[in-house]
């Protein structure tokens, strides 16, 4: 007559190891070539994100920037500021004139974006070359070239076009530009 085994104090810890095996199993149904390339992938993404998460929040979630750009018009200095979202490609600017009149508007950044169709052969579930797969992209890029319209308080109008140093930074990447007012005023800025 055969004894049944005991169960030891290790019992619980292979009951627990199964679960976690089993658990991961699941997720290889979506794995390519046995799953290793595409998990790493899946879990370096996964990293990824997990720290930008964790750099906003200790920056206190600071996402927005500020700025001062200098201006000349007729001899007179006149200074912009503006505030830009670092997601964004837009923001707002402001500025007084000399004469006193305040504006205010927004810039916007100009864009393109493409998009391409990959087809992919080989091997993707398994060792034949029979495999077909397809993969969607698309991709923005940003222009060096931006423009402001600004609305003044007492009934006067001001528009600008800016050239950005560094596109993909936008305006915080320095540049120059000018703006022309409707009362026909020129100023020339750098920043």
């Amino acid at each position: 007559m055969k004894s049944k085994p005991e169960r030891g104090r290790d019992e619980p810890q292979k009951i627990a190891k199964s679960r976690i095996s089993t658990s991961f199993s699941g997720s290889q149904l979506f794995s390519m070539g046995g799953g290793v390339k595409h998990s790493k992938l899946v879990s370096f993404a996964t990293v990824g994100f997990w720290s930008l998460i964790a750099i906003f929040t200790l920056a206190g979630c600071e996402t927005t920037t500020t700025g001062i750009m200098q201006g000349v018009t007729e001899g007179e200095a006149v200074m912009f500021q503006y505030s830009q979202d670092i997601f964004e490609n837009d923001g707002t600017l402001q500025v007084t004139m000399p004469s006193g009149e305040r504006f205010t508007g927004k810039f916007v950044q100009a864009s393109t974006t493409s998009t391409e169709d990959a087809y992919i052969y080989g091997d993707i579930f398994d060792d034949d070359d029979d495999d077909f797969g397809s993969v969607h992209s698309s991709e923005t890029t940003m222009s060096s070239k931006s423009t402001a319209i600004l609305i003044g308080n007492q009934g006067n109008s001001m528009e600008c076009r800016f050239q950005f140093s560094s596109p993909e930074v936008g305006i915080d990447g320095g540049g120059v530009g000018h703006c022309e007012t409707s009362f026909e005023t020129r100023i020339d800025i750098i920043f």
